[in-house]
């Protein structure tokens, strides 16, 4: 069986007392039957997904889809009004932080 490996960190960015904290934190992971390296890699992409994932794309795809479900002119501009509005304090969040 071959050893897996696992980067807890650079030395001058992580100090020695984080990668033992790591270490112990991946030791404890290990002993309760999850993979480190494999939770690490789910980890990472969950975050790249739930970046992409802001509420000004949300909102501009609801819009899209309120359009192409035929809601009036109207509803469309006030719908789009309301994103404008709400779009520099919200529009740069994940979804799942709001």
């Amino acid at each position: 069986m071959q050893k897996k490996k696992l980067s807890l960190g650079a030395y001058p960015e992580v100090s020695l007392k984080q990668v033992r904290e790591r270490r112990d934190k991946a030791r404890r992971q290990l002993s309760n039957g999850v993979d480190p390296a494999e939770q690490k890699r789910v980890d990472k992409h969950t975050a790249k997904i739930s970046a992409a994932n802001t509420f000004d794309h949300v909102a501009k795809a609801y819009i899209a889809k309120n359009q192409r479900d035929g809601l009036a002119e109207a509803t469309v501009q006030k719908r789009e009004w309301f994103t404008r509005i709400i779009e520099k304090s919200l529009g740069h969040r994940p979804i799942a932080e709001i």
